[in-house]
């Protein structure tokens, strides 16, 4: 399997795109960036892909970058859309109380 730099990008996207200190909201829209940006990550490879020669020895493995990309598209979805209620912080609960 010949190497190419998505797993780069990706690592790049998502460092950049997760803020030190984030602020709920902040977090939320960078999370959702994040997300768009991996659809277009997505929509590259998909076309990358179509163009590819598999005749060759070695050939990129898309199946395993599409795997990675919905991965990791799940995990963000799941932060984003909590099954259940997140604990509020101490002080936020604190400040709430009559």
């Amino acid at each position: 399997m010949a190497r190419t730099g998505f797993g780069t990008t990706l690592f790049c996207l998502l460092l950049l795109a997760t803020p030190a200190v984030a602020e709920p909201d902040l977090e939320r829209a960078q999370l959702a960036a994040l997300i768009r940006q991996l659809e277009v990550l997505d929509h590259a490879a998909r076309r990358s892909e179509s163009l590819a020669h598999h005749a060759g020895r070695y050939h990129f493995d898309y199946a395993r970058l599409y795997a990675d990309l919905a991965r990791i598209r799940e995990a963000i979805d799941q932060h984003l859309n909590p099954a259940r209620a997140q604990p509020r912080e101490p002080a936020v609960a604190a400040e709430a109380a009559p």
